[in-house]
């Protein structure tokens, strides 16, 4: 995958416009209390999650692979998920806080590795979507 820094302004716009919608819509659905709450709440929050925690370090880090950086978020949220079927301990006590449920969950889901699966491969989408247009770098001697 392209390891070169974002160099025009519209690959900059195209990643922070795809950071704010993945933010609001990750947000919109945990409040989401309509028809198909359950989809809604479990898949589409960890979709948009995971589309934010790799798209905003690639805007933010544009020199660090796109690879390492999906390969970090999904040993990251996976390795949450896996942890939800410990039981007892200290995570099972972090979870009963407002914060320790929030970030931690509070039930493991195979659905959920699905989504964040999903949400990594938009990512990748959104940034090739993003790279279009970039002129290619001269070659260095």
């Amino acid at each position: 995958m392209d390891t070169s820094a974002p160099r025009s302004r519209r690959r900059v716009a195209v990643l922070l416009v795809a950071c704010a919608l993945a933010a609001g819509l990750g947000i919109a659905s945990k409040l989401y209390a309509g028809p198909g709450r359950a989809l809604v709440v479990g898949q589409f929050e960890d979709f948009f999650g995971t589309l934010f925690l790799i798209l905003l370090p690639r805007l933010l880090l544009p020199r660090v692979p796109l690879a390492a950086i999906v390969a970090a978020i999904l040993a990251i949220v996976v390795s949450i998920e896996l942890s939800q079927l410990v039981e007892g301990g200290w995570l099972a006590r972090a979870r009963t806080t407002w914060l320790g449920a929030h970030v931690l969950g509070t039930d493991f889901e195979w659905k959920d590795l699905a989504a964040y699966g999903l949400g990594a491969a938009a990512a990748v989408g959104i940034d090739r979507l993003a790279r279009r247009g970039d002129r290619p770098r001269p070659a260095v001697s």
